[in-house]
């Protein structure tokens, strides 16, 4: 917690630390898009490879991979907690959009965020 509380103590590092929140939420959504629309993730594609690379075992088993049935995202499929970590984090991508953009810029992320967190799939972050 001393962590956190140092990290936003000032108004310089509250600003960068949640636009490096706003910036990842960001990148987690737009990555989940491509995987709804391609089949995989590639954010988790890129660090399964560097872990085959560097290990030579795999983050997540293919078997295990198979099974997964929605977005998993950059956490990728043996790890389906996205939905409510990217529900949890979408206030910080909110609301820089709406002060940056005006309602246009929320609506626009709201609808990301929101079409992401239904395929998804876990109903635990419908209601975060």
């Amino acid at each position: 917690m001393w962590l956190v509380a140092i990290a936003v103590a000032t108004p310089e590092r509250r600003r960068l630390t949640f636009g490096g929140l706003a910036l990842i939420t960001g990148a987690w959504t737009l990555d989940a898009l491509v995987q709804a629309l391609a089949g995989t993730s590639p954010w988790f594609w890129s660090l399964q490879h560097l872990k085959l690379a560097v290990s030579g075992h795999a983050l997540c088993p293919a078997d295990e991979a198979a099974l997964a049935d929605r977005l998993s995202g950059a956490l990728g499929p043996c790890n389906l907690k996205f939905g409510q970590v990217l529900a949890s984090l979408s206030p910080f991508l909110l609301l820089p959009m709406a002060r940056r953009f005006g309602s246009a810029g929320w609506l626009l992320a709201a609808a990301a965020l929101g079409g992401v967190l239904l395929l998804a799939g876990s109903r635990a972050s419908w209601i975060t």
